[in-house]
């Protein structure tokens, strides 16, 4: 599966959320899922190149939900959980991440290959 990131949002407690340009926080733009390995990772030829596992795959309704925890970046982020859904319908995608004083949200769409 494949998914593209279009929009992210950062939010803080005090100063509530705000559209951010993603190469602040190194977000990729593409997602590569791979559900028999348990990973996800952004593209080949990706300047951040990084792989993360998949700790939980389930469905609800017709929400694929995927769920992990990803290592801080160095002068980026402290550690963080995440949750990916992807509508299983039209493939809407949205990716919530929660570390200890911020929260991300990435809004995009999935596919097949």
């Amino acid at each position: 599966m494949l998914c593209v990131t279009s929009k992210v949002n950062e939010c803080h407690p005090i100063n509530g959320c705000k559209e951010i340009d993603p190469d602040i926080i190194q977000a990729p733009r593409f997602l590569s899922l791979d559900f028999s390995k348990k990973t996800i990772r952004t593209t080949v030829g990706v300047e951040h190149n990084r792989e993360s596992r998949m700790q939980s795959v389930s469905t609800v309704g017709n929400k694929l939900i995927v769920q992990g925890v990803e290592a801080a970046l160095k002068d980026v982020r402290k550690g963080l959980g995440w949750t990916l859904s992807i509508d299983q319908g039209d493939g809407d995608m949205i990716i919530t991440g929660a570390g200890a004083d911020t929260a991300l949200v990435l809004f995009g769409v999935c596919t097949l290959l």
